[in-house]
């Protein structure tokens, strides 16, 4: 299944720690995740994005990931259960258009038919 992050939800940073996840996570918004394995690949990604920065803040409050719904699911990126920082909303996609310039013969028939006022 084909997977997109339909909307990134910051909050005011309090700290730097904070506003280095803000600046990277804005960068995902309107993403596509092609396969599940890429989801899963991408719910990874933030948690191993918070665990740098909590090691490399080590006296800031530390920033816990936890996920919510299915199949449409949220990734929330907050400290404490009080302060949200980011929301990642995830959402399965559900049809897919490509364009064809292959024209089926009913179609060809309509744009072929000669018309108008004699």
């Amino acid at each position: 299944m084909k997977w997109a992050i339909s909307n990134v939800s910051i909050y005011s940073p309090l700290n730097k720690k904070q506003g280095e996840f803000i600046k990277w996570a804005e960068g995902w918004r309107y993403s596509l995740l092609p396969t599940d394995l890429d989801k899963d690949a991408f719910i990874n990604e933030v948690r191993y994005h918070v665990n740098a920065l909590n090691e490399r803040y080590p006296k800031t409050k530390p920033l816990n990931v936890t996920k919510h719904g299915k199949p449409n699911f949220q990734l929330t990126v907050e400290i404490d259960c009080m302060h949200t920082v980011a929301i990642f909303s995830v959402i399965p996609l559900v049809n897919e258009f490509r364009f064809s310039e292959r024209i089926e013969p009913v179609t060809k028939a309509a744009i072929t038919q000669k018309g108008g006022s004699e």
